[in-house]
């Protein structure tokens, strides 16, 4: 990677600091006499022009200093707040029972980041939606401190900054709400109400936000380098611990209406697909038809992965997968808890794997060999392994060749999930497969 000169910090970027300092602690309020938790700012106190709302990005600058309008003008999650209050949120709304889903904190909890009252500055505001706080922490102690000539990343973290440096705890955050932790969660009930079908994988969902960053020396000084394999492969270590966490909690809460299971945590297209494309003639179910499967996506894919890389672990998740599939009652309720300790057992020796692009092409292999050879392929399954291929075919393992063409021809197949047809997406798979033997990702 090529990294610009670094510049020296000129009188204007000294005197533009030293003004984001005095808005900054313009913002800040007393400290809560009932809290000793910092407060929530409001994406307001980041959008001078002098700090992070300029126009465009800023020369000489180690930062851009335009996140602020990056956010506000491309980015989904300053909308989110917003889509509660328009036709599709309010239709889900009355479906629920729910008369104004901008104002109920079922629905807060994600699309404005789930602020407690007692934690919010006057300032802020619930119609900010996901703002910067949301992920970067409740700036009250660390806003106006951040911005000093001497400000250090580590001192900025001790006063409250969250440290997204690491995958693992980059992917917790996100999967909070774009899978689930307990506090916040999408249930059947919301899906049967017309809200879309949450999805998610850790590296492709990063690509596909307008960067508010830039991965320069400055950046790649203080978190070290990105490389978009070791975020997909730790992300999906904790997308599948977490997963299996939420099937846990729905096994011991079932659902409300007369004792059901929450048919969200099965793959959802084990029971909505056509019935008039005539399905049954091209596939058996994995021997199991008209059986819903608990949706195991991620950690049949972690095991598969790992394959010739760490087969210990491969092989305990393999166990894991079969107890469950034989098992029933409280014998599977224990299983699942024991493969979720299992997989966060070993999520650190995920996280220490060096990834080269010997380990890339590894790892491709095993993607692409899972889904050729799995006796049934759902759609949960085909868009993580489509996913995972799209992380490993990019940045220093991917630099060599391009699979645009072929990845394209991938996801246009993953357009319309409840028209997925299996054929074609193993067609694809197996001609990915050839390149990946022929030249490595």
């Amino acid at each position: 990677m090529v990294f610009p000169a670094i510049r020296i910090r000129t009188h204007l970027q000294t005197v533009t600091l030293f003004l984001c300092a005095i808005v900054a602690a313009f913002f800040i309020s007393a400290k809560s006499a009932q809290s000793d938790e910092p407060k929530f700012q409001g994406v307001g106190s980041c959008s001078s022009s002098n700090c992070h709302g300029a126009q465009s990005p800023r020369k000489g600058s180690r930062i851009l200093q335009n996140e602020y309008v990056t956010w506000t003008k491309h980015d989904k999650h300053a909308a989110a707040w917003r889509v509660l209050t328009e036709a599709g949120g309010r239709s889900i709304g009355r479906n629920l029972g729910i008369d104004h889903p901008e104002k109920a904190p079922e629905c807060l909890s994600c699309h404005a980041g789930g602020v407690d009252p007692a934690r919010a500055d006057p300032k802020y505001t619930v119609e900010d939606g996901v703002g910067c706080e949301s992920c970067h922490g409740a700036s009250e102690q660390w806003l106006s401190a951040h911005t000093a000539l001497e400000a250090t990343f580590s001192n900025n973290v001790s006063l409250g900054l969250s440290d997204l440096t690491d995958a693992k705890d980059r992917a917790s955050l996100c999967l909070s709400c774009h899978l689930g932790d307990g506090s916040r969660e999408v249930p059947h009930r919301l899906y049967g109400a017309g809200h879309p079908r949450i999805s998610f994988e850790l590296d492709t969902f990063s690509a596909l936000m307008p960067a508010h960053w830039q991965v320069d020396k400055d950046y790649t000084d203080r978190k070290g380098d990105y490389q978009p394999a070791h975020f997909w492969l730790v992300g999906l270590a904790v997308q599948a611990r977490e997963a299996v966490l939420r099937i846990g909690r729905y096994r011991s809460t079932p659902h409300a209406a007369h004792g059901l299971p929450e048919f969200s945590t099965f793959n959802c297209f084990s029971c909505h697909h056509s019935l008039e494309s005539r399905e049954f003639e091209r596939s058996n179910y994995g021997g199991k038809p008209g059986e819903p499967r608990l949706n195991l996506s991620t950690v049949e894919l972690l095991s598969a992965a790992l394959r010739g890389l760490n087969n210990d672990l491969a092989a305990a998740l393999d166990l894991r997968l079969k107890d469950i599939a034989e098992s029933e009652g409280e014998i599977l309720t224990d299983n699942i808890t024991k493969l979720a300790a299992d997989l966060a057992d070993q999520t650190p020796a995920i996280q220490q794997l060096k990834i080269d692009r010997k380990v890339c092409g590894k790892l491709a292999a095993n993607l692409v060999g899972s889904a050729d050879k799995a006796a049934k392929i759902y759609y949960e399954q085909a868009e993580q392994v489509a996913m995972g291929l799209s992380a490993l075919f990019s940045g220093p393992c991917g630099e060599a060749n391009s699979y645009g063409q072929q990845m394209g021809r991938l996801y246009k197949i993953l357009q319309a999930p409840s028209g997925f047809d299996e054929a074609p997406f193993r067609k694809s798979i197996k001609e990915i497969a050839v390149s990946v033997t022929k030249n490595g990702p």
